[in-house]
């Protein structure tokens, strides 16, 4: 069974993002998992919560894929040195690396988009700069893959998202 491990930010996350991608690879038979910057509850928009299971700093790479949902709070991660490092292990292994809304300028921050087509939420044109700025080809539509990255712009593609991840994971 291939294994997937879905990253929220403790406050903040996009709740649509997160349940309509985890159901899409939950219904392809993928077993999820999901990690915050710590253990217990996390608490996304209009007050959903999602259990957390790991602690991104006790994470190893030894999922399938790795999944960043998008929200205010992702930014957070930024600067995260253990989520960093885990993506860049994650890369380096060729295993899914997908980031929603914004959080693909977590992995242009880690230097996985360097001259990889991506998308992201683009509401205020920052993010398509900040990905431009790390060497991405940012592409205008909703899901986008290059490779082993999944990408896609914000809630209303998340269903896609989802079953493109499930998909790609066959």
């Amino acid at each position: 069974m291939k294994k997937a491990l879905i990253i929220v930010a403790q406050k903040a996350f996009q709740p649509d993002e997160y349940l309509h991608t985890r159901e899409m690879l939950e219904k392809s038979g993928i077993s999820v998992k999901t990690a915050s910057s710590k253990i217990g509850e996390a608490i996304g928009y209009y007050d959903v919560k999602a259990n957390i299971d790991f602690a991104i700093s006790s994470v190893s790479a030894d999922f399938d894929a790795f999944v960043i949902i998008g929200g205010a709070g992702a930014r957070n991660f930024l600067k995260d040195k253990a989520l960093i490092k885990l993506l860049q292990i994650a890369n380096k292994d060729r295993r899914i690396i997908a980031g929603i809304c914004i959080a693909p300028i977590i992995l242009a921050e880690a230097g996985i988009l360097n001259g990889r087509k991506a998308t992201v939420w683009n509401g205020d044109s920052e993010q398509e700069k900040f990905l431009i700025s790390k060497g991405a080809k940012y592409i205008h539509q909703p899901v986008v893959v290059d490779g082993n990255i999944i990408t896609a712009d914000g809630p209303d593609s998340a269903y896609e998202f989802g079953k493109t991840i499930a998909k790609i994971l066959g």
